[in-house]
């Protein structure tokens, strides 16, 4: 038991170590979408959509390479895009994976988003969702002027999956070698322990070939 104890303690390390490296990069893309979307710029763009914008800032991939983004949208207040660029991620292994949904999926997340937004008073959301493909990590900005004194014209959103890619960059941050499944549909969630706010976990055998 005593080392059962000493155990699951250095797991709860490992997982809030984790956590935290996640929660960075969520703060990180935070911080690009601010940037973007709480400028003079993006609000005419999308009050006045113009090949000058979309040229100087839009077709180049350094954004999207330099945050590692699958996804870059603006959106009207209704959910209409405006503008959209995409990188595939890493595709899972799971045999059942079916590359088509993207569309749709992106569609689905966009109103979900805009609808707690709306709820909120237009407000910004962030943290991670689920997908088919697997969990992602997303930003949705309302696009307003620099100084933030006009009516929000529409939204800004920006999402990365937890694909291989990623997962093996978030590995080598925490020195840890990474797997993230989904959660099993109608999982009980009451053998789960708490870890920290809004986050729990439990410790699973894996057999002999992975720590649990």
């Amino acid at each position: 038991p005593a080392a059962q104890r000493v155990e699951e303690r250095r797991m709860e390390e490992h997982l809030q170590r984790v956590i935290r490296a996640v929660q960075n990069d969520i703060g990180a893309m935070n911080a690009f979408t601010r940037d973007w979307g709480i400028w003079d710029q993006s609000y005419h763009f999308l009050a006045h959509p113009n090949q000058a914008y979309i040229n100087s800032n839009l077709l180049v991939d350094t954004p999207m390479r330099d945050f590692e983004l699958n996804v870059l949208s603006y959106m009207d207040l209704q959910g209409s895009e405006i503008w959209t660029r995409t990188l595939l991620p890493d595709a899972p292994d799971a045999p059942d994976t079916d590359t088509t949904l993207l569309p749709s999926f992106l569609d689905d997340l966009k109103l979900q988003l805009l609808r707690e937004s709306r709820q909120a008073g237009i407000s910004s959301l962030s943290g991670v969702r689920r997908s088919q493909w697997g969990p992602l990590i997303f930003s949705l900005q309302p696009v307003t002027d620099t100084l933030g004194s006009v009516k929000p014209n529409g939204y800004l959103l920006a999402t990365r999956w937890l694909d291989k890619r990623y997962l093996q960059d978030l590995g080598e941050r925490t020195a840890l070698t990474l797997t993230i499944a989904q959660p099993r549909t109608r999982e009980h969630l009451g053998s789960f322990k708490p870890l920290g706010p809004h986050m729990s976990y439990r410790l699973v055998d894996l057999g002999l070939q992975q720590v649990r």
